[in-house]
């Protein structure tokens, strides 16, 4: 239902170079915001229409909302907040009002507008989301670690950053992904998504679902996960393992959720 909403990062298509140029000149200038890697995915993510309709890091509104209804205030189910939290001590340092260029290892990926910069109370909210404080729990850790002000606005996506480090040929967009669907012709697709490597429970389970639709995407996580993960290369490479030597390359796509 949400493909009718995607927002599409056109000015990285060739045509609108000479736009991306100007802007990205602009953004040379402007206050810099130093993103981690878990803030340069999420950027990534708005930037390609991944979190449609997200075209932007959640204002208050929003955040309250999801936090405890999980849906935005459009009505939008929505069950984690995607925000962008300033690190602490340096929350004097931005202002509403001002565009500001947000920066991955030195390059600029983005440039966003601030709309809004507040304070959120971080124990209720990890309570509400996670059902837990427990910081043993890695998502609790993570949501703790965060500064204590988050900044709003939306996003103008400039540059893909190398990040995650992973082959180019499994970093697809949703639209590239949407136009493969179409080309093969799939009206049926099953999408299969975890953090591990694949095992002999999923392999029963995409095999069931192959069955009875047209295809299957492969979507893996990517990037930062959970500490002990298994490595992005190995991830893939169960991947790889299965396309190469036991399903039919027509009805399978992989491709990397960053």
């Amino acid at each position: 239902m949400y493909r009718g909403y995607l927002y599409k990062p056109w000015l990285l298509e060739e045509k609108n170079k000479a736009e991306h140029d100007e802007r990205y000149n602009q953004a040379t200038t402007l206050q810099k915001f130093h993103l981690n890697d878990y803030q340069v995915s999420d950027t990534m993510m708005i930037g390609i229409g991944a979190f449609t309709p997200l075209t932007g890091f959640m204002c208050q509104s929003d955040y309250d909302s999801v936090v405890s209804t999980m849906r935005m205030t459009k009505g939008h189910v929505w069950p984690l907040p995607v925000v962008l939290d300033i690190p602490s001590g340096e929350e004097d340092n931005f202002v509403t009002g001002k565009r500001i260029a947000l920066v991955y290892e030195d390059e600029i990926i983005a440039t966003m507008y601030v709309l809004e910069k507040y304070p959120y109370d971080k124990l209720k909210g990890a309570k509400e989301i996670f059902q837990t404080d427990d910081e043993k729990h890695p998502g609790v850790q993570k949501w703790m670690r965060q500064g204590d002000h988050l900044l709003a606005g939306n996003v103008i996506f400039l540059n893909m950053p190398n990040y995650p480090k992973i082959d180019e040929k499994y970093n697809k967009t949703p639209q590239q992904v949407w136009e493969m669907l179409d080309q093969r012709g799939w009206v049926h697709t099953v999408g299969f998504q975890t953090r591990n490597a694949v095992h002999r429970g999923h392999e029963y389970i995409q095999k069931c679902a192959l069955e009875i639709v047209d295809g299957l995407l492969l979507h893996p996580l990517v990037g930062e996960t959970k500490e002990g993960d298994l490595p992005n290369d190995v991830r893939l490479k169960t991947y790889e393992t299965l396309l190469d030597g036991y399903y039919a390359r027509d009805r399978v796509i992989l491709s990397a959720f960053p």
